[in-house]
């Protein structure tokens, strides 16, 4: 199955800050399978992913901007994963942990819009869940 997801940051979460900070330059995307036992990892360099999929009920956990590849994770491994404070951020990290279903569709695509939303500035950064969602 075909799906399509356009990334951006959480509009309630933004900051008064340059354009370029709150840009997505890069997605390390992560799906588990709840229904179907599947887990599949996608690095991509634009907020506009695409990727096939099994259907079924999934945990998206969603790292930006760190700049990297993290390669094949545990979901644990996510959750525990950190970042090191750093005085200047060209761009904002930013994460999110969502369930989503994907189901069997005629056009066989889903365009699913989601938000992301920026990790901590202070100290050792974590992989937030997203408010409200």
């Amino acid at each position: 199955m075909k799906v399509e997801l356009q990334l951006s940051p959480d509009p309630a979460e933004r900051i008064t800050r340059a354009a370029d900070k709150e840009a997505i330059r890069d997605i390390n995307l992560y799906l588990f399978g709840r229904s179907n036992g599947q887990s599949l990892h996608f690095y991509f360099r634009s907020a506009l992913v695409r990727f096939e999929c099994l259907p079924g009920e999934y945990d998206l956990y969603v790292a930006a901007n760190l700049g990297a590849d993290l390669g094949e994770r545990s979901a644990q491994q996510l959750l525990d994963y950190t970042i090191g404070r750093q005085e200047e951020y060209a761009t904002l990290p930013m994460s999110a942990v969502m369930t989503v279903a994907i189901a069997p569709r005629q056009r066989e695509q889903h365009r699913y819009v989601t938000s992301i939303e920026r990790a901590a500035h202070r100290g050792q950064d974590r992989l937030q869940h997203p408010r409200g969602g």
